[in-house]
């Protein structure tokens, strides 16, 4: 299994956020699809997931919502520099 990453995710048009996360909810209430991190996209502009669920939440945006997408870039952790 992939490690989870940190994502930056952005909803396109930004109008249509709460749709989005509206309908990430109902997928999340399904026993599949548990993993969704519906709580934390509410919360923030981040989500934490592997690259393969960051891809299956944008395609299911893209088929549920017309006209609306969601993406998922990773955001860059820093190192700490070591003393």
């Amino acid at each position: 299994m992939a490690a989870k990453l940190a994502f930056a995710y952005a909803v396109s048009p930004k109008t249509r956020k709460s749709n989005v996360l509206e309908v990430l909810a109902e997928l999340q209430a399904l026993p599949q699809h548990k993993w969704i991190p519906i709580e934390e996209m509410q919360a923030s502009p981040q989500a934490t997931a592997t690259p393969r669920q960051a891809d299956w939440m944008a395609t299911q945006v893209a088929k549920r919502i017309e006209g609306v997408e969601i993406s998922f870039e990773p955001v860059v952790q820093e190192e700490k520099a070591e003393a």
